[in-house]
């Protein structure tokens, strides 16, 4: 124990993280039920939905690598190596890329229309 928590609570994310990219992987195979920036059309569908799925596995990327992040840092800090410098930039860092990759798709999709 540290005062906080158990030990074994940096694994209780694990089983979330699993169960979030086997829920994306399965979205990402029905792209006809996502949201668009544009009207889908017979003429667009094939390059939104192409762009719409590059997306998706770019997210789940993303999000995974942020989940990886923060459990490093939890197992960092479970051994007492507490690493405030990464944690003080790591959220705007996550915060810009995630949103500028949904600014870039955004305008590519309305590009593409």
């Amino acid at each position: 124990m540290d005062g906080y928590a158990n030990k074994r609570s940096v694994l209780y994310p694990l089983p979330f993280m699993g169960a979030l990219y086997i829920a994306l992987t399965i979205l990402n195979r029905f792209p006809r039920i996502f949201n668009y920036p544009v009207e889908i059309t017979a003429k667009n569908a094939q390059i939104q939905y192409r762009m719409a799925t590059r997306f998706m596995r770019l997210m789940k990327l993303l999000v995974m690598l942020t989940f990886f992040f923060v459990e490093y840092l939890m197992i960092l800090s479970a051994f007492g190596h507490h690493q405030n410098a990464a944690a003080l930039w790591f959220g705007p860092v996550v915060l810009v890329v995630i949103l500028g990759s949904v600014g870039c798709y955004t305008c590519r999709s309305v590009k593409a229309k």
